[in-house]
């Protein structure tokens, strides 16, 4: 909690490697994530020190085994996470999007999706998503799951042709959307969902 960090003089995040959460662009670091924990830092009177994930899968379990103080990664809360880990309170909400190529037939509805190659990140919102569409509604849904790709390599993905279709968040898209003037949203998909740091479960409140 609040004092251990300011005992150590050090605020551990965890976030991942994508241009809304963190990013090293020429010799420094960037993103909302990165700047949003920064202030935070800079408020606590501490230094931060930043941790990649290597998967969505890692930064929870990270989280949840208390080794950083707090994930700072563009986290959707979802009932299965909250299981794992405590939520603050939500500082934005998003809406996930499906992404594809604009010289193909823009998709009008989620049987398109059964018509193409759709891949996302694993253990993401959007698979998450994806899941509950198939056994709700589609149950002849079929996606691919990359624990290693970030967003921006599945929409480049679109973009080369290589993949069909992914989904993005709308914080996301908007911020990748100009370097990828191939691609664009064809619809949203789901409900409206809040973003929020995510904590250890079992630490006292003091930080959230």
């Amino acid at each position: 909690g609040y004092d251990d960090v300011i005992e150590d003089g050090v605020l551990k995040i965890i976030t991942r490697n994508s241009p809304t959460t963190y990013y090293q662009d020429r010799d420094q670091a960037s993103g909302f994530e990165y700047e949003l924990a920064q202030l935070f830092a800079q408020y606590l009177g501490v230094k931060l020190e930043v941790v990649v994930a290597d998967s969505l899968d890692d930064l929870v379990s990270e989280v949840e085994a208390g080794t950083v103080a707090l994930a700072a990664a563009g986290l959707t809360v979802t009932e299965q996470r909250a299981q794992r880990v405590q939520f603050a309170d939500s500082y934005m909400n998003v809406t996930q999007q499906l992404i594809y190529r604009r010289d193909r037939k823009k998709p009008a509805n989620l049987q398109t999706l059964l018509n193409g190659t759709l891949v996302v990140t694993a253990h993401s919102s959007h698979a998450q998503y994806l899941r509950e569409l198939q056994q709700n509604l589609m149950p002849q849904l079929s996606w691919i799951e990359r624990d290693d790709a970030e967003v921006a390599e599945l929409v480049q993905m679109v973009e080369d042709g290589e993949i069909d279709f992914t989904i993005v968040d709308s914080n996301e898209f908007e911020t990748l959307a100009g370097f990828y003037p191939n691609v664009g949203a064809a619809f949203d998909m789901g409900k409206e969902q809040q973003l929020a740091w995510a904590f250890p479960k079992y630490s006292d409140d003091t930080l959230i």
